[in-house]
């Protein structure tokens, strides 16, 4: 998979939001997606257009919003760590 500079970015701004903290990798429980509110975006910090539809985490007083884009690579970079994760622990055993 070629990806391009401004994924190559995305993604290395969301492994720095997740390893502070600020971008979670668990479920988190429900998410509404829809047309754009122009709230900000949680992993590039623009407003999110009129053309681009809009992700939403509620987490207690704070909500997650992302574009399309960001939404997507955020979740595959989640999915990078936890194979990371598991590659690192080895299988259990009992």
């Amino acid at each position: 998979m070629l990806l391009t500079t401004l994924e190559t970015e995305l993604r290395s701004q969301i492994r720095a939001l997740i390893e502070c903290g600020e971008l979670p990798c668990e479920v988190l429980g429900r998410m509404w997606g829809g047309n754009e509110t122009g709230e900000i975006c949680s992993v590039c910090g623009k407003p999110i257009g009129s053309e681009e539809l809009e992700f939403e985490y509620p987490i207690g007083p704070k909500t997650l919003r992302f574009q399309r884009l960001c939404h997507g690579l955020w979740q595959l970079e989640c999915e990078r760590a936890a194979a990371l994760l598991k590659s690192s622990v080895g299988p259990l055993k009992e």
